[in-house]
């Protein structure tokens, strides 16, 4: 069964430290060419929504959302700039890296050459609805919709309180059990956490109704 990463082992690795450090250097770097973006946790900083994996290091999945370009530099272009803007600014320890079908993949290496821990970074469009990911295909770099983001950013705004967050919790950790045992295999962490934003919703909406019947 799948966990969540406690509040200790997150601060032990300084994971989330690392990588504030190095991202607010990228947006210094990529300012230059016209291109702006802010970035955030899938699952929320603050809930630690991390999850372990047995035997397994444990990954952040993060995602940018491009906000200008001012220059309109192609999909690929941007990709390729964040990845050397990464590179140049990774402390020791860390693979260069990856440049996956959907994600830049960030390895860090423990002194046993063992990995210790990783980050999933997708780009995103900002300013569409829903939103546009960048997608590459061998050496084509074009942008993907993904319909089943839509209102994303509206939908993790009405989540508050503890319930909430725990029942949000619950399913998404039920959610990337599933993806483990083969279920949603094309589907990336932020759309599964946004099917259980959904759910979540749904859930209180119905009590909701339940109450003022």
């Amino acid at each position: 069964m799948l966990e969540y990463i406690s509040k200790k082992a997150i601060k032990e690795s300084k994971c989330k430290l690392i990588f504030t450090d190095v991202i607010h250097k990228v947006q210094k770097n990529i300012r230059s060419e016209g291109v702006t973006f802010s970035y955030n946790l899938v699952g929320s900083a603050k809930r630690n929504m991390i999850i372990a994996y047995p035997n397994k290091p444990f990954d952040c999945d993060y995602q940018i959302f491009l906000q200008k370009n001012k220059k309109q530099l192609s999909p690929k272009l941007i990709k390729e700039k964040l990845i050397a803007s990464f590179n140049e600014n990774l402390p020791q320890g860390f693979k260069s890296c990856e440049n996956s079908t959907t994600a830049i993949t960030i390895k860090k290496v423990d002194t046993d050459s063992k990995i210790a821990f990783s980050y999933d970074i997708v780009i995103i469009d900002a300013n569409s609805n829903p939103p546009l990911i960048i997608r590459r295909n061998e050496n084509i770099y074009t942008w993907n919709e993904l319909p089943d983001m839509r209102d994303y950013t509206n939908n993790l705004s009405k989540i508050k309180g503890a319930e909430m967050w725990k029942i949000l919790r619950e399913h998404y950790l039920q959610k990337r059990e599933a993806q483990s045992h083969g279920k949603y295999p094309t589907k990336k962490s932020f759309q599964i956490f946004n099917e259980a934003l959904v759910e979540t919703l749904s859930i209180f909406s119905s009590k909701s109704r339940a109450r003022h019947k």
